[in-house]
């Protein structure tokens, strides 16, 4: 399991059921199609049969109402019976007519039952038609005679017997019908029940595959997330160390330079002391020595500002606020910016890492400002809480632009963010109110 969360699945286990549930949906359509046409095929066919039936049994009818009509008429002699005569008769042509039309879809047998029907029928009515001439014209006794002969009753018995073969005949053709309408609906019954089963299956297998590509991805996220965090903590803890060295080399050269070049430098001053007294008193000679003096007084004093850049040695021996205060005041004499410290007489008693970080932070803001901001006044101020401190320096220049932190270039701000965040401090800024920029440097120890 593990294996296939990590290596993920083959995309033809999604991809199969995918393609079986297209291929179930359009299956789905044709048979749905082909079904439809079956069921409108076989309403048409029980229509049609209905309606020869419904035919059939209104000939007979028809037959047997002016058989009736004819025999009250000879009987009695009363016009009365004559209409219903005629509309049986009507009828009975009708359906004689609607049923010829149906010849071309009737078997050989249903055809020859059918002329049996029409032709028993024309003779029958032929019959009626003669009896009733005959009592019109007052031949009452032979009109009897007629209608108490077995003909009419033969005509109608082969009617009868026709039809009742007919109806038979359509009758288990109807129930054929109807039999396929109930196969029909069984069978898309059966075709419905396996394609909903189908598609819950394809669901089911599409949503599992799906929630273990989702597990997959969750892990592999986790995985690469957990992977990141230790490289990021590997880079930050790479990075501070690169910094402590870095601290640490600048520290060595500052002892080389105070030590080595100090030492050159103040052996110069001191020799050329001695040679300034061994000198004729000649004016060319003396302005020489002491430009030399000059030259050596620039280096000491060149000496002095590399190496309190370096480290310094303020920050050492007096403390982290008296190296601000003079940061601040080498800052303002360079530059000619005012700038006002205000910090407490009590020195703050910090880790030394954490009192170069907020040194170099302090100093690198200060350079931004001078080379950047266009102020013309700024202010340092030291609050002490709970044996943390916090700086805040605000300059009345231009600001920093919205998207300082954002740029590709802003190195600058992002190192000394880094710097805090090396030591457990932080670093924030924001525009002060009436313009420029204010820098809030914290320490609080845990």
């Amino acid at each position: 399991m593990k294996r296939l969360i990590r290596h993920g699945f083959n995309r033809r286990y999604v991809l199969w059921p995918v393609l079986a549930s297209v291929a179930l949906v359009v299956t789905a359509f044709f048979v749905t199609e082909v079904r439809r046409s079956e069921t409108v095929d076989l309403v048409r066919s029980v229509n049609d049969e209905q309606s020869f039936l419904v035919d059939l049994t209104e000939l007979l009818n028809a037959s047997y109402e002016a058989e009736s009509a004819q025999r009250g008429y000879i009987i009695t002699g009363h016009e009365a019976y004559i209409e219903p005569f005629d509309s049986a008769v009507k009828t009975a042509s009708e359906r004689i007519a609607a049923l010829e039309k149906r010849k071309l879809s009737l078997s050989d047998t249903e055809v020859a039952e059918l002329d049996v029907i029409e032709q028993s029928f024309s003779k029958k009515l032929k019959e009626m038609n003669s009896t009733i001439a005959m009592r019109r014209s007052g031949r009452l006794g032979t009109a009897l005679s007629v209608l108490n002969s077995d003909a009419g009753l033969n005509y109608m018995r082969e009617i009868r017997e026709a039809a009742d073969r007919l109806h038979a005949q359509r009758r288990a053709r109807l129930g054929s019908a109807i039999q396929k309408w109930n196969d029909s609906v069984i069978t898309s019954t059966v075709i419905g029940a396996a394609m909903s089963l189908f598609t819950l299956l394809t669901i089911v297998l599409v949503g599992l595959l799906l929630s273990r590509e989702i597990s997959r991805r969750a892990w592999i996220a986790a995985e690469l997330d957990s992977q990141v965090r230790a490289r990021t903590a590997e880079l930050a803890q790479l990075s501070a160390q690169l910094l402590r060295v870095g601290e640490m080399e600048k520290s060595a050269l500052s002892r080389e330079l105070h030590d080595e070049l100090g030492g050159l430098l103040v052996a110069m001053k001191l020799d050329l002391a001695a040679l300034k007294k061994l000198l004729p008193p000649e004016e060319g000679a003396t302005a020489r020595a002491q430009r030399l003096g000059d030259s050596i007084d620039a280096g000491i004093d060149l000496k002095r500002r590399v190496i309190e850049s370096l480290r310094p040695t303020l920050l050492d021996n007096l403390g982290l606020f008296a190296a601000l205060r003079w940061l601040a005041g080498e800052a303002a004499t360079t530059s000619g910016v005012q700038i006002e410290f205000d910090a407490p007489r009590e020195e703050a008693k910090l880790p030394a890492d954490v009192s170069i970080a907020i040194f170099r932070v302090v100093q690198e803001t200060l350079t931004n400002m001078l080379r950047h901001a266009k102020a013309a006044r700024a202010t340092i101020m030291i609050t002490m809480l709970a044996g943390g401190v916090d700086i805040t320096i605000r300059d009345d220049g231009i600001g920093l632009p919205p998207d300082a932190l954002k740029r590709s270039g802003s190195h600058g701000l992002k190192q000394m963010r880094f710097r805090m965040a090396a030591v457990g401090g932080a670093i924030a800024w924001e525009a002060a109110p009436g313009g420029g920029t204010l820098t809030l440097v914290s320490y609080h120890p845990a």
